[in-house]
């Protein structure tokens, strides 16, 4: 069983967009907010695994 998620490529933008719909101006502030390393959401919204264990 995998350990990490990543988004499919096709979907990243839709990703981005729900970020930001959602209230979160950056990166920075999404991260911040949910309590990760800025690298683990920028890897995530770029399609590169992340662990979903976090």
């Amino acid at each position: 069983m995998p350990r990490s998620l990543k988004v499919r490529q096709e979907c990243i933008e839709k990703v981005k967009l729900a970020v930001r719909r959602n209230g979160f101006p950056s990166q920075r502030a999404l991260a911040e907010d949910v309590g990760f390393a800025l690298a683990t959401v920028s890897n995530f919204l770029t399609g590169k695994p992340v662990d979903k264990f976090l």
